[in-house]
């Protein structure tokens, strides 16, 4: 059957059950939170007013206290969206979101166009052309699952095509029906042949400005065709990885996991890095004119013949192109069909990706030859991109010269031109991907931006945000998802200085005061307006975490390869005289507190149980299954297992005592056993009343860390531990748990003693702790790293010696004496791997280059750097992610997680400088050395 006759068959189909499924969106609910409920209330009251007063009034009542829920559930649902967006980092997403809520959107301008013929979709291209089978791969049919997934991954409430089939309607369809759509799929993927209503589509237009005349002011949106989408979503799939292996890595336009970010990131620190060492650096912005509007088919599809992708796929491409039309939809009025000659389709998901392939073969051909831009490491960096947007780099004026005249060539031959009308002569700033750059890098100019740009957003929701009705939780929730979003764009990417972070405390501070409607005339302190809203300042801190965060996400992404060559590697230079200036580094740094770790009390019990897996009652399991709302049906199983189970000891072989009920504890070797041990465990903490007690940090409390049954109790007071110690030994037997005072000890950094019923409990200087020897002082690692010594000699040659001597090293803070041990030990292992004697006079580069063995120091700093990525980008609430970002109100000593990781990047940052610094004798091979092995080979952290 034709694929015309099989899409009418389908689209009747759909389209003839669709009123009875779908119910439109009726224009009378002009505002987004409100309901159907709402409306029949009321049009009810309207039939009361003038006459029956006190049912209106009543009525009226009902309406304004609906209106609040409604309003209420609405900006909930808006914040947990925009919350959602923000933790995926799906930026664009997210501030697309913030316009439609906030109406900062550009309005739809009336006026008249100016009259102008522009050839904007014409072009010659010849005739289309069935590709031949050049890449027979083994392709596989269009499954129903792929069917499936591509449209459960395609978004609601978007406008349909000229076939007026929503994406909803596509989701209703059952499984065993898409076998339908999976035929006609198929019979498009052989033949090449589309179905002609999918090749027609509708242009709308937006201005782009206030006022616009000229038709190049408006930006036109498409609108075509779900069912094409879905199909183009399985192809899009099929082809991405293939493709993306020929993008460069410094195009960051529409590719996963990288975005304005990742761009603006990427330019800030190459500007910083280059200044540090007094290279200079010019950039040219170039700005194409209608980039995606002049993609030249003929081209796009020769290069498509040129990769390795089914031609299949490449005649599909073609013949949507060549047999594509549109018509333009003006306040309900329609233009006539027109042919589309040229430009990659709008609205359609394979044009990103065709886009980058295109401007990637004009970046090839411009770049061919030419030794121009940064040398960073060996490798050269002569352009940024986000899509269309582009940044090339020089180091000299005629270096950039000869670059822009080689893109502007080559773009030209691909039909794409430089817009003229943006061509400007040096500036002192430019705005790049939404953010103003500046020759001093100096965020100030654009922090003040985004101060205004969030305030007018404010003052837009002004009526919502400071309207009593609605709660005010909910209020401040909305001004953390809309507000702060809008003001902290690209804020992983800022260098800031006090006065930044003075104006943006004060405009948190006035974003308060607004919604609690309080004026500075009335005379109320920063800190009284804090309690009332019951926050804290979290501007500054949500800044810091998010550059942290970001660090750890480029540090630990594979595909940040250039991100790390921009951070960590060599630019041949020198440093000016005088003090380094601010980087993004050292601000970073600068964010962390210092303490003084013996200046406050700290006293740590560690508990000991007797033989706790195999002393709990096993009523304290059921009750602690009973608590977590575990189904009935699972504890009576278990009860009955445990109820009936005996075991026996083989004494030796052949020899096996008689059969012994197990009367209490968790059965070993039972996969739930610990699982089970932990709810009986957690239900003696739950009854324990310690909300108040233990370290304060940022307003909660810290009072005790548990892995099983190794348990730390935590306090800066005696008498508060000792009441700890007391509690948990009298709740923990009622369990069957008995305390084993003979091996619980305590440490202090302070000459105390604890008695507990009559006990002296053993106070210790050091303690082993999961495997850790832990200690309090100054100089708390130098035992531990004794103590890795010693094992690592004793673990022999033959084991790896980098497991042994590295475990844990990610918690620890190494001093040059500990780090100059930690490296004698390593050679003194591989000179005994080796035979080689100290009297031979054989240096250690030489011995490096036989045992190719990674050095111990760098996989330390490694494995430190993928662990503060993973701390700070944890999204749930956890003391490990707490005790990192916030500031420590009662001191901890050394065991304070904050100090830790401001030393872990104060070390990173000085051995980044020694790195930059080095001899220029060994320059060429550490410019070939790959990132990593730069970062870590001369790193004491």
């Amino acid at each position: 059957m034709d694929v015309n006759k099989k899409w009418c068959n389908i689209k009747n189909t759909l389209l003839k059950p669709a009123q009875e499924s779908l119910i439109e969106h009726k224009s009378q609910a002009k505002k987004h939170w409100m309901t159907e409920e709402i409306l029949l209330l009321m049009e009810e009251r309207r039939k009361y007013k003038g006459k029956y007063l006190q049912k209106y009034k009543e009525i009226q009542r009902i309406i304004k206290e609906k209106i609040k829920t409604a309003k209420e559930i609405y900006l909930m649902k808006q914040c947990k969206e925009i919350e959602e967006l923000e933790t995926k980092y799906d930026m664009r997403n997210m501030h697309k979101k913030i316009r439609e809520v906030t109406g900062m959107g550009r309005n739809r301008q009336q006026g008249h166009i100016k009259d102008k013929k522009e050839e904007l979709f014409q072009a010659e291209r010849g005739e289309v052309q069935k590709i031949q089978e050049l890449n027979p791969l083994e392709i596989q049919k269009i499954t129903i699952d792929e069917i499936k997934y591509a449209i459960k991954n395609s978004k609601d409430n978007k406008a349909v095509g000229l076939d007026e089939i929503p994406v909803e309607l596509l989701k209703l369809v059952e499984e065993d029906n898409l076998e339908v759509l999976a035929d006609l799929f198929n019979t498009v993927y052989d033949t090449g042949i589309i179905p002609q209503e999918w090749l027609k589509s509708a242009f709308i237009t937006i201005p782009k400005k206030q006022a616009a005349k000229e038709c190049s002011d408006y930006r036109t949106l498409s609108l075509m065709s779900h069912t094409l989408k879905v199909l183009l979503k399985i192809i899009h799939k099929r082809i991405y990885e293939r493709l993306e292996e020929d993008i460069s890595e410094t195009q960051f336009g529409f590719r996963n996991g990288m975005g304005t970010r990742e761009g603006l990131f990427a330019i800030n620190i190459l500007i910083q890095r280059c200044r540090d060492v007094s290279v200079d650096l010019h950039l040219c912005f170039v700005d194409y004119e209608k980039a995606f509007d002049k993609v030249r088919h003929k081209k796009l599809i020769s290069i498509l013949m040129n990769k390795r992708i089914d031609s299949k796929i490449i005649n599909i491409v073609q013949t949507l192109y060549w047999n594509q039309s549109a018509i333009v939809q003006i306040d309900g009025q329609h233009s006539e069909e027109m042919r589309i000659c040229r430009g990659v389709r709008q609205g359609c998901v394979l044009s990103p990706l065709l886009f980058n392939l295109y401007s990637e073969e004009i970046f090839q051909n411009t770049l061919n030859n030419i030794e121009a831009g940064v040398t960073v490491n060996g490798k050269l960096i002569n352009n940024l991109r986000y899509a269309d947007d582009t940044v090339i780099i020089a180091t000299s004026i005629e270096d950039l010269q000869h670059l822009i005249e080689s893109l502007s060539i080559n773009s030209a031959e691909m039909g794409i031109t430089i817009n003229a009308k943006k061509k400007r002569k040096q500036v002192e700033k430019y705005q790049y991907l939404g953010t103003l750059i500046n020759e001093t890098n100096d965020h100030t100019v654009e922090i003040n931006r985004r101060i205004e740009i969030a305030r007018s957003a404010f003052i837009r929701m002004k009526p919502l945000l400071t309207c009593k009705n609605l709660n005010l939780e909910i209020r401040l929730r909305t001004i953390r998802c809309y507000i702060f979003s809008i003001l902290l764009y690209g804020a992983e990417t800022w260098t800031l200085k006090k006065c930044n972070l003075k104006r943006i405390e004060a405009f948190e501070l006035w974003l308060y005061r607004r919604v609690l409607k309080i004026s500075w005339t009335d005379r109320i302190t920063n800190k009284e307006v804090l309690e009332r809203v019951g926050k804290e300042r979290e501007i500054i801190t949500t800044i810091q975490t998010r550059k942290l965060e970001y660090l750890g996400h480029v540090m630990r992404g594979p595909k940040y390869e250039i991100l790390r060559l921009i951070i960590q590697g060599k630019i041949q230079g020198r440093r000016s005289v005088g003090r380094r200036q601010n980087s993004w580094l050292k601000n970073l740094l600068s964010s962390f507190c210092r303490f003084n770790s013996d200046s406050e009390p700290l006293h740590l019990a560690f508990v000991d149980y007797n033989k706790a897996f195999d002393s709990i009652e096993f009523w304290a399991v059921l009750d602690g299954m009973n608590n977590a709302r575990i189904d009935s049906r699972y504890r009576m199983l278990l009860k009955y297992i445990y109820d009936n189970a005996t075991m026996q000891i083989n004494v030796a072989e052949g020899l096996t005592t008689n059969k012994i009920r197990s009367e209490r504890g968790v059965r070993q070797g039972d996969t739930i056993s610990p699982k089970l041990f932990t709810l009986a465990l957690e239900d003696v903490f739950k009854k324990l009343n310690w909300e108040q007690l233990g370290i304060k940090i940022d307003g909660r409390f810290l009072s005790h860390l548990r892995f099983a049954d190794d348990i730390v109790l935590i306090s800066n007071n005696t008498e508060e531990l000792i009441y700890m110690l007391k509690e948990l030994k009298q709740e923990s037997e009622k369990i069957g748990l008995k305390m084993n005072l003979n091996k619980t000890k305590v440490m202090t950094n302070q000459n105390i003693t604890i008695d507990l019923d009559g006990s002296e409990i053993e106070s210790v200087e050091e303690y082993i702790y999961l495997g850790h020897t832990i200690k309090l002082g100054k100089q708390n690692q130098t035992a531990e790293i004794t103590r890795r010594i010693r094992m690592t000699w004793a673990a022999g040659i033959q084991q790896l010696y980098s497991t042994v001597m590295t475990y844990g090293m990610e918690t620890m803070t190494l001093t040059e004496l500990s780090a100059n041990r930690l490296r004698t030990t390593q050679r003194a292992i591989e000179r005994a791997m080796l035979g080689v004697s100290l009297r031979e006079h054989i240096r250690n580069e030489d011995i490096r280059s036989r045992t190719k063995v990674e050095d111990v120091i760098g996989r330390i700093a490694q494995m430190k750097w993928n662990w503060v990525g993973h701390v700070a980008r944890q999204n749930n609430d956890r003391w490990t992610k707490n005790i990192g970002k916030v500031e420590i109100m009662q001191l901890t000593g050394e065991m304070v997680a904050a100090e830790i990781m401001q030393n872990i990047i104060e070390n990173v940052i000085s051995e980044v400088s020694e790195n930059k610094q080095m001899d220029n004798t060994n320059s060429h091979e550490n410019e070939t050395q790959s990132v990593t092995s730069s970062m870590t080979r001369y790193w004491n952290v």
